[in-house]
């Protein structure tokens, strides 16, 4: 199994056959060994053949995207839709629930893993950085890419926040009167 790597400074995590910075092991414990040695060293591509890490890099990776695009998407429609008397109350509070219980699990089990830095290329456009020698043509890779994700927890974070008022503000008019 192969990690090909490329650090951000242009760089590479050295092995000592290679001057990519590929590195050859064997076993899932190893590799995520080795997966987790790169992550830590904040490699800007890594690039991952076996199919049950990959696969597991991968579920991980769409776990963390579907709790921050569900609280961003609930937020938004549960803050939007608030001029619009058409829209009963309660359906805007269930929608900012689900966006301030989503953000809460993204902080809590998410936001600390290394891999939530990393996105999965798709359209391996990181292939760029790797020797096209050092890729063999029948195998199926998962590129992950470092990517700043300041902007997205900000984004998560203050519409979970919003929402969360605005849940609180129905639930104490509710329950005032």
């Amino acid at each position: 199994f192969f990690f090909p790597a490329v650090a951000t400074d242009g760089g590479s995590l050295r092995s000592p056959m290679d001057q990519y910075g590929i590195v050859q092991v064997e076993g899932l414990e190893r590799e995520r060994a080795v997966l987790d040695a790169l992550l830590s060293k904040r490699v800007q591509v890594i690039v991952i053949c076996s199919d049950r890490l990959g696969e597991e890099v991968a579920r991980s990776i769409q776990i963390g995207n579907f709790f921050h695009k569900t609280a961003v998407l609930s937020g938004l429609a549960g803050l939007l839709s608030a001029p619009f008397k058409s829209v009963d109350r309660r359906f805007r509070v269930a929608l900012g629930a689900v966006s301030v219980v989503c953000a809460l699990l993204y902080n809590l089990t998410w936001k600390d893993e290394p891999l939530c830095k990393y996105q999965v290329d798709r359209h391996g456009e990181q292939v760029q950085h790797i020797p096209a020698d050092k890729l063999e043509p029948n195998q199926a890779y998962l590129f992950l890419t470092r990517r700043d994700d300041t902007v997205r927890i900000k984004l998560h974070n203050t519409l979970g926040l919003l929402s969360a008022v605005v849940c609180l503000r129905y639930l104490y008019a509710t329950y005032r009167t």
